[in-house]
């Protein structure tokens, strides 16, 4: 079985489903400062970093 590469991104759906938050609790926690800065792919289009999304998810587990 050949490696898959890992993807660069989350779209807002698999953060949303990474974290086992909804599309509302993601969205304070951005308003908030709260969680990783977003990158816009598109003029309607917003991902976040794959490495900042789970550097985040490990600093919140020690906290």
């Amino acid at each position: 079985m050949k490696n898959q590469p890992q993807p660069a991104f989350y779209s807002v759906r698999e953060v949303c489903q990474v974290l086992g938050i909804g599309r509302t609790t993601l969205h304070r926690l951005i308003e908030g400062g709260q969680f990783v800065p977003k990158v816009s792919l598109s003029a309607r289009r917003v991902a976040f970093s794959v490495p900042a999304v789970q550097t985040w998810i490990e600093t919140r587990g020690a906290a």
